[in-house]
């Protein structure tokens, strides 16, 4: 059963959205938050995996 959008692709939607419209500014900021949400998503598989048992 699938619930609301998971936070990882929210994070990953607004970075992607951000970097589109002011890339040199965000670039870093950018390249931490992708790292964050990559690892929140990570973080979301392995809770998914350890609910289903």
């Amino acid at each position: 059963m699938e619930g609301p959008v998971p936070l990882p692709m929210i994070i990953a939607l607004i970075t992607a959205h951000v970097l589109r419209h002011s890339q040199e500014k965000t670039a870093k900021l950018g390249s931490v938050l992708m790292k964050v949400a990559m690892s929140s998503l990570t973080l979301a598989k392995v809770g998914q995996e350890s609910t289903k048992e």
